[in-house]
């Protein structure tokens, strides 16, 4: 690689950063190009922090206006180039807000969003689960759903249990 092509290349993502930091006002779906960006330059989790800090809490924040199960559709996203990394703790707190507030306006849908990924094999991240077991108490559907919850998945229910201890309270004291 020449060092015209070098530098043409460094532009263009110059210029796709830029474009991407613009939209991520408005779309939460910009930052997810971010991360890409970020990712392909091998940055590290520091600069991940530092660059994209604001820009996660903002797109969780615009997300939010997505519906529940695409709050969490995109959350998993998002949460995905973080697997050898935690995202900034700031966004790990803006993310089980917002995962909260959604499962206690709508428990089914979180429900459903669990039993989908129990299908395929996949288990949200901690972070989510801790909301999403925040949410189920907040929403006061854990005794109204027992025969819903003792069906989820193994795993989704175990994770339920470990990351929401005000949700185990109340599971154990409806059974």
């Amino acid at each position: 690689v020449s060092q015209d092509e070098a530098d043409e290349s460094q532009f263009r993502l110059a210029m796709l950063w830029d474009e991407l930091r613009q939209r991520s006002r408005e779309s939460p779906f910009a930052v997810l190009g971010m991360l890409d960006i970020v990712s392909s330059l091998g940055q590290s989790g520091v600069s991940i922090s530092k660059a994209l800090r604001p820009i996660i809490g903002q797109s969780v924040r615009l997300a939010e206006k997505l519906g529940t199960r695409s709050l969490l559709q995109f959350l998993m996203t998002l949460l995905g180039p973080f697997p050898s990394r935690r995202p900034p703790t700031t966004a790990l707190s803006e993310i089980r807000r917002s995962v909260s507030n959604a499962t206690a306006e709508a428990p089914e849908e979180a429900l459903s969003f669990l039993r989908d990924q129990g299908e395929q094999n996949s288990s949200p991240p901690a972070v989510v689960m801790t909301g999403l077991a925040d949410g189920l108490v907040k929403s006061k559907s854990v005794s109204d759903r027992t025969a819903e919850l003792l069906s989820l998945s193994d795993e989704a229910l175990l994770a339920l249990l470990g990351y929401g201890p005000q949700f185990a309270r109340e599971l154990v004291n409806t059974i």
